[in-house]
């Protein structure tokens, strides 16, 4: 026989005992309890969490900005899980380390074991297992690997999209995309490619197992690479069409990417393809088959072309791109290359260049200027 009042007076019957055994003398306890990990999916609990002094340490990917560096100072997200469970949060944390990849401070928590996992707003998330937790920690997360923009803990083509829809952009430009600015210098080029093809195809979460090793292996390139224009001078009738190459002196360094930025006088000259029409890319050359912006404004007399090897650097004097300029009035033509111009070695390391200014004008009008190598270092 169905009796309705059974279930709420059983209910009633254990509540009523809980309480009982609650407040029974030998069960009342002064601070927390000792730690348990209970069953698997269960998080550590005491009466109430602890406030324990941690330091964490952590390497970050920054071939060109050895620490102490202001682009080592991001925040990272810090969550605790229970040992074999990565969907339950146990504490979670959002911190922001030092110049040097470091955080110390006081955290609340439960002692017992967890699993620890870590990133960035743009790097894949690692793991450190069965960590014990029983009173001050200094806690070693590895090295973050850099090129999760979409933060699917999954390095490919969806994190690339996101690369090249910001690229050539700096910070505080409509557009920008801080999730793509993987080195975190405040602007989004071929060095961010760079670590992201370091990890590409790479999937979180990666174990880190041992203590993060002291320093992040930088070591600054020494030699310079050359880049050029060919022919470095001409001097162009009005109305006529001549062919210029930008080539690349990788001798003493190979090269895996680069690129490039150019203004001209647009009142002066004109790009066009070689049948005078007007045109609004380059010709890429073979020696980087991955091209990752190529695009003419000729509103602003400006052009900007990258290109990179995912496999193999290029090596001695090689065509980076081919260009056609017209010539519409006379004057100097003032070409030359912009501050966005960088070469990457296959470290993703930038390298120091020499840029050589090419003079170029139009009906006779010729241009005083002096021709020296720029060397452009690391900032």
């Amino acid at each position: 026989m169905h009796l309705p009042w059974r279930a709420p007076l059983r209910t009633g019957f254990w509540l009523a005992l809980l309480l009982t055994l609650l407040w029974l003398p030998g069960n009342t306890r002064a601070g927390p309890v000792p730690a348990t990990g209970g069953p698997a999916g269960t998080c550590p609990t005491q009466t109430t969490p602890l406030p324990l002094p941690v330091t964490l340490n952590v390497t970050l990917q920054r071939p060109n900005a050895p620490p102490p560096d202001p682009s080592w100072a991001v925040p990272v997200e810090l969550v605790l899980y229970p040992v074999g469970d990565p969907e339950t949060i146990c504490h979670q944390w959002t911190l922001t380390l030092n110049q040097s990849g470091q955080w110390s401070g006081m955290l609340d928590m439960f002692t017992g074991s967890y699993d620890a996992r870590i990133r960035n707003l743009h790097t894949l998330r690692n793991v450190r297992r069965n960590l014990t937790i029983s009173g001050p920690l200094t806690l070693d997360m590895g090295t973050l690997h850099e090129g999760d923009a979409n933060a699917d803990n999954f390095v490919n083509i969806l994190d690339f999209a996101r690369l090249r829809n910001s690229y050539f952009l700096d910070e505080g430009m409509p557009g920008f995309d801080p999730t793509a600015d993987f080195d975190e210098n405040n602007t989004i080029n071929i060095l961010d490619f760079g670590l992201l093809r370091g990890s590409y195809f790479m999937e979180g979460d990666i174990e880190v197992t041992t203590a993060a090793a002291g320093g992040n292996g930088y070591a600054e390139p020494t030699a310079a690479v050359t880049i050029t224009v060919v022919p470095l001078t001409r001097d162009l009738a009005v109305n006529e069409v001549a062919g210029f190459s930008i080539q690349l002196d990788a001798t003493e360094q190979p090269v895996l990417g680069l690129d490039v930025e150019m203004f001209y006088r647009p009142a002066a000259v004109a790009v066009v393809d070689a049948a005078g029409a007007p045109t609004t890319s380059l010709t890429p050359g073979v020696a980087f088959p991955l091209i990752l912006q190529n695009r003419v404004y000729p509103a602003q007399g400006r052009l900007l072309f990258s290109a990179a090897n995912f496999d193999q650097p290029a090596h001695g004097v090689v065509e980076v791109a081919r260009f056609h300029l017209k010539g519409l009035s006379p004057g100097p033509a003032n070409l030359s290359f912009g501050r966005h111009t960088v070469a990457m070695d296959e470290l993703a390391r930038q390298l120091p260049l020499a840029l050589t200014h090419p003079s170029i004008t139009v009906g006779g009008v010729g241009e005083l200027r002096c021709y020296l190598p720029l060397g452009l270092k690391r900032r």
